[in-house]
């Protein structure tokens, strides 16, 4: 029995539209040279892969920072009966693949070739009207104001900001993002982020914004 747990998965896909998990060997596979049916045999009987959080960076979009989305997917699923130590590091990555809705990886049809019985599918988004995401942080009100408003302006566009009430509006990937920060007990900033596309709720590009303001904090 095996187990693995990816709490955090970084996606990036660079200015020339090249995913970081395509550069990986074992994903640059082609059809004329994929391996024998069973290299590097392991039969795993049971396996449990875990999912966290996806974030995927894409630096096509064509702005000073790159467009981040955030996907808290929080998936568990089992498999049984895994023959090779290919077909277990395709299922590890193509799992991500799938939850983020990213369809253009070459790990498909390497998958296929392999074995791994599994195809791209666009994943069916639940609207549950939630379109926030919040945290809490030791940095001063000040400072996060300071870094949100350089984030969200390399990021989108600025319609709206006011440093006393601590707010910032924006434009970004045609998401109307706003960024609220208030004072909490003992020196701490709440943050808060919402996003919306056509009055539908946009979390992963609310998560995104929150993801670089703290990698920046």
């Amino acid at each position: 029995m095996g187990e693995i747990d990816l709490k955090d998965m970084v996606i990036t896909k660079n200015k020339e539209g090249k995913l970081n998990v395509d550069s990986l060997k074992i994903v640059s596979a082609s059809k004329s040279s994929a391996p024998n049916p069973a290299p590097n045999p392991i039969q795993i009987d049971h396996f449990n892969l875990s999912i966290g959080k996806i974030v995927y960076e894409d630096y096509t979009i064509g702005t000073k920072s790159p467009s981040v989305r955030v996907y808290n997917v929080n998936r568990h699923q089992s498999y049984k009966s895994i023959p090779t130590a290919q077909q277990l590091v395709l299922l590890v990555l193509e799992e991500p693949m799938k939850a983020a809705a990213i369809k253009d990886a070459k790990i498909y049809g390497v998958a296929l070739i392999s074995g791994v019985a599994m195809l791209p599918v666009a994943v069916a988004v639940t609207f549950t009207g939630k379109d926030s995401v919040e945290q809490v942080t030791n940095a001063s009100f000040e400072h996060v104001y300071e870094v949100s408003l350089e984030v969200v302006k390399g990021m989108g566009r600025i319609t709206k900001q006011d440093s006393s009430r601590g707010e910032i509006k924006a434009d970004i990937n045609g998401s109307k993002v706003a960024l609220i920060l208030r004072k909490s007990t003992n020196n701490k900033t709440e943050i808060t982020i919402s996003a919306r596309k056509y009055m539908f709720p946009q979390p992963d590009i609310a998560g995104g914004v929150l993801y670089q303001v703290l990698d920046k904090l």
